[in-house]
């Protein structure tokens, strides 16, 4: 099995520098990927409309620029600002889809390397710990292009990528389905909760 740098099987690149504050604007031109869309343990982003909505349009200049930013299915973002540096594949998303500068847009160039095997393997122990080490910044934490792009991925064959990725989003999948239980077990439990305190006597308090 190969371990190569990252940068050696796909581009890397940063996301658009926005300079104005990002507010909906319904019916935008530009979809703006956020953080908080991808905030999800590396769970692949599937644009959703009623969860996902966030329109801009920019002028002439800035939407010129922003054309070259825009991902599209099949890309890798990953979380280049703050502590949680997590990657995810973008499976759906509306033409005019955004990076903003939160994130790096990865590429792969060859056929060597999946994309959701990269996305899965970005989010694992080692590559999170290189990831880590390499973090600059005393206020908010910033991983750096070029170090980002020294990070070893260990490359085994295509069909090996194939059923590691396929594993990983199946166990992506029972995590959410136990957050789910756990929230409706919480929500139960407090219902219940109250249940009981409404058939005690004030007396019993």
């Amino acid at each position: 099995m190969n371990t190569v740098p990252l940068s050696s099987i796909a581009n890397i690149t940063s996301g658009l520098s926005i300079p104005e504050a990002i507010r909906h604007v319904p019916g935008g031109r530009f979809q703006i990927l956020s953080p908080r869309h991808v905030d999800d343990g590396g769970r692949p982003f599937i644009y959703d409309d009623q969860v996902h909505a966030m329109r801009m349009d920019f002028d002439e200049r800035l939407a010129k620029r922003a054309e070259a930013y825009c991902v599209t299915p099949g890309d890798v973002v990953f979380m280049s600002r703050g502590e949680k540096n997590r990657a995810a594949v973008i499976r759906s998303c509306p033409t005019d889809t955004v990076a903003p500068v939160a994130f790096f847009i990865i590429r792969p160039t060859n056929s060597t390397v999946l994309a959701d095997y990269l996305a899965w393997y970005l989010n694992q122990v080692p590559a999170q710990a290189f990831i880590t080490q390499h973090r600059t910044g005393a206020g908010t934490p910033l991983v750096q292009r070029q170090s980002f792009g020294e990070l070893p991925v260990s490359l085994p064959t295509l069909a090996k990528q194939q059923s590691i990725a396929h594993l990983g989003e199946l166990m992506l999948r029972e995590l959410s389905l136990v957050e789910r239980l756990g929230t409706s077990v919480a929500a139960r439990n407090r219902i219940l909760g109250q249940t009981i305190l409404n058939t005690i006597s004030p007396t019993e308090h």
